[in-house]
């Protein structure tokens, strides 16, 4: 069973005239008692896939733009651009 699954998440912060995509199409499927490192260079997105997860991604600026979380059985963010 899942604990979190997060299926096709787009993010893109949105500054006037320009958007830059933080996550583009990440998938996980964490199980319960299972754990996850995520590590990379400043600037890759860890904060942004983070923030996501708990629902604190500051919109504006960042605005999902596709994708799915579900903890638990129980989605947190089922967006897409068109519910934007």
């Amino acid at each position: 069973m899942s604990l979190i699954k997060i299926d096709g998440l787009k993010i893109a912060y949105e500054f006037h005239e320009w958007r830059l995509v933080a996550l583009n199409g990440i998938d996980l499927d964490i199980g319960e008692r299972e754990f996850l490192a995520v590590v990379g260079e400043s600037g890759c997105g860890k904060s942004t896939l983070a923030l996501s997860m708990i629902g604190l991604l500051p919109t504006p600026p960042a605005r999902v733009l596709e994708g799915s979380i579900v903890y638990k059985d129980r989605k947190s963010i089922r967006l897409n651009s068109s519910h934007l």
